[in-house]
């Protein structure tokens, strides 16, 4: 998809950090020897984040799996792990007990011990670790472009497009991986759940992840919640980032299936034909537009017909549940948003089946 389109969206403007500490051996057969889980929070908003720890409610577990709450006035945190023979599960909870929503960056360190520390970054570097500096690989985050519109930037028109995505970064790739001692160390995060996440190393630290989250009473499902998960693994630390990858790949195989029969390069919004040599690229997806059309012997013909018999698939890029307004007051009426002067008939012909509809039956229902 070219990018998400929507009306409004909701931004909170305080963060929270929560640091949860973790020991990095298996849970396997929890027992009394194995370091406990810590758990810290920031207050948002403030300069310096100063670390407050949350008390440890409960800890239960059986043979493999280890359960650990931890609570305070304002959140609760249930922690699973679970030993998976070559890694460690580690799925997160993170409830808002109070009534308001809010924004938080969670943060996870697994203890690492060793003398030489080596960061592996991508698959052919590695740096030695110096400490009190963190090491990892991530690219800055914002929000899309114009012209859809949004409620939370700094005035009507800008839209909020450009602001930073939670901290402003996400890693580069889905897994991190350090060395201090004979095997490396590794964190994956599950690609299943999405969240937005930073994958890091600090020497006599260990590996850190964070993610940014929210949490909304509106929320139907799983009112005031956000989730995480991420695996936690050793490999052979003289293949580097490879190694680690391999075991990742293991780890999260469906992720990584090969869905296709067809191999080749993706062709956007461009008439195929148009290309001088166009066999010669490679081309196996072809994404079109609606009306497009391109010209076959010298007839006009759609992209889709066109596409035919040359071993291309071609998709047409829809968004069938979007129509764009224009918005530039947040105390507009709604007829004169959804009105003929703003919208082409075409779109209030599927307004008026569809969102018009829908709000019919939702405020029936509420009624009811």
């Amino acid at each position: 998809m070219k990018r998400l389109s929507t009306f409004f969206y909701l931004k909170v403007l305080s963060v929270l950090v929560i640091v949860i500490v973790f020991n990095s051996v298996s849970v396997a057969a929890v027992e009394t020897s194995v370091t406990s889980i810590k758990v810290e929070y920031s207050v948002p908003g403030a300069k310096c984040l100063n670390k407050v720890e949350l008390p440890k409610i409960s800890q239960s577990g059986s043979a493999n799996v280890r359960i650990s709450i931890f609570r305070d006035q304002s959140y609760q945190i249930v922690i699973h792990e679970i030993d998976r023979n070559y890694y460690t599960e580690v799925n997160g909870e993170v409830q808002a007990l109070t009534e308001s929503g809010s924004c938080l960056t969670l943060r996870i360190i697994f203890p690492v011990k060793g003398e030489k520390w080596i960061w592996f970054s991508g698959l052919d570097s590695s740096v030695e670790m110096k400490e009190g500096m963190i090491y990892t690989d991530t690219i800055s985050t914002r929000t899309t472009i114009p012209p859809a519109g949004a409620f939370n930037g700094k005035d009507l028109s800008s839209g909020g497009y450009g602001d930073a995505v939670g901290m402003g970064t996400m890693s580069y790739y889905p897994l991190c991986a350090l060395s201090a001692g004979p095997n490396g160390s590794a964190l994956g995060v599950d690609l299943s759940l999405p969240v937005v996440y930073r994958l890091s190393g600090e020497k006599n630290k260990g590996l850190i992840a964070e993610f940014d989250l929210a949490t909304s009473p509106l929320t139907k499902k799983f009112p005031g919640r956000a989730f995480f998960k991420l695996s936690r693994y050793d490999f052979n630390s003289e293949w580097g980032m490879r190694a680690a990858l391999k075991t990742y790949y293991n780890i999260y195989n469906d992720a990584f299936k090969k869905r296709v029969i067809n191999e080749g390069i993706w062709l956007p919004f461009t008439a195929m034909r148009t290309i001088p040599g166009w066999e010669d690229f490679g081309f196996a997806y072809h994404e079109t537009s609606w009306g497009s059309s391109d010209t076959k012997d010298g007839v006009k013909t759609p992209n889709i017909i066109s596409d035919r018999g040359t071993g291309v698939l071609s998709f047409q890029y829809t968004e069938p549940w979007d129509v764009q307004i224009p918005i530039k007051s947040k105390t507009i009426p709604y007829d004169s948003v959804v009105s003929e002067k703003l919208l082409p008939v075409r779109h209030m012909d599927y307004l008026k089946v569809s969102a018009t509809k829908r709000q019919e039956w939702f405020v029936a229902d509420k009624a009811s």
